[in-house]
């Protein structure tokens, strides 16, 4: 069978367009109040400080120390040119979802630059500001991505450079990142780097947990001998479903089956100690495992 009847009537860009529209009124309103978090949590705990940023949103307070402009002011016309820039340098395909995210941020930011005058917060050093600042942005960052949207910004930025430069979008991220924490340091201090290094680690940690989830499961693969005798401990005590997979030695070219099984974390003991017990030589590899859908439902064991 030639390959091109293999995917004949299979239409990629349809696919797209309906992941597109999955559930999409409901991802505008989580973007919407990720998008809130971000911008108040940005003028609330950083902007009073003086504290510095990655992205637009840290040009804007570096900037403001000019005393011609405010952050809030900045973001709106640095991420205004980034728009009118992507929309002829980026591709068409995702480029609303561009725009309107670094739109709706500007937005939020200039219509929330006076919120510290509402909510007053007195903490004792800069360092509770990052930390609190860092947890509530880096858990709206990670509501906008889930959802398939951008803030704009940097994010944006970094597509166009590496459109042009033909390198990693991540690289080109990261190099824009560490010039802004750079110039942080030059204008603010060097105790600026370390709060930007701060907040972009604990942001990061939030978007992947928010993203991707928090681990509930294991996934093993295992390796032995005593195949058998594993695999009906996990089907009959465990009660938990299992697949084989077929492999071979990468040196010794043996053939063998191997056993792949997702268990609830609270299990992970169980099954460790019991493939110990049965096979003390079994080869298992242990991994964090963040979704798991379809097939037969895990039922909890403790030992």
């Amino acid at each position: 069978m030639q390959l091109k009847n293999i995917f004949q009537g299979f239409d990629s860009e349809k696919v797209l367009e309906t992941i597109t529209k999955q559930n999409l009124n409901k991802r505008i309103a989580v973007t919407l109040l990720g998008i809130l978090l971000v911008a108040g949590g940005f003028n609330l705990f950083f902007v009073p400080q003086n504290i510095a940023t990655n992205g637009i949103s840290g040009l804007g307070v570096l900037f403001s120390q000019t005393g011609f402009i405010t952050p809030a002011t900045f973001i709106l016309f640095a991420n205004a040119i980034i728009i009118l820039i992507s929309i002829f340098a980026l591709p068409k395909k995702n480029l609303v979802y561009n725009i309107s995210g670094a739109a709706l941020f500007s937005l939020a930011v200039y219509l929330t630059q006076d919120i510290s005058s509402l909510i007053h917060l007195d903490f004792d050093n800069q360092l509770l500001y990052v930390l609190t600042g860092s947890v509530v942005t880096g858990f709206g960052s990670g509501l906008i991505f889930k959802s398939g949207f951008t803030s704009g910004g940097t994010d944006v930025l970094g597509a166009i450079v590496s459109r042009y430069t033909k390198q990693p979008v991540g690289k080109c991220l990261l190099a824009i990142n560490i010039i802004i924490m750079l110039m942080g340091g030059v204008v603010l201090g060097v105790t600026m780097i370390v709060y930007i290094l701060i907040n972009t680690y604990i942001s990061s940690l939030l978007i992947d947990k928010i993203m991707i989830g928090i681990s509930e499961s294991k996934m093993f693969i295992i390796d032995s001998r005593k195949h058998e005798e594993i695999r009906r401990y996990i089907i009959d005590i465990m009660k938990c479903g299992v697949t084989e997979l077929r492999g071979s030695g990468g040196f010794t070219k043996d053939k063998r089956d191997l056993i792949m099984c997702i268990v609830p974390t609270i299990s992970y003991f169980e099954l460790k100690s019991a493939v110990k017990e049965i096979d003390p030589h079994a080869f298992v590899t242990v991994t964090d495992c963040y979704e798991a859908f379809g097939g037969t439902k895990i039922s909890k064991s403790i030992l």
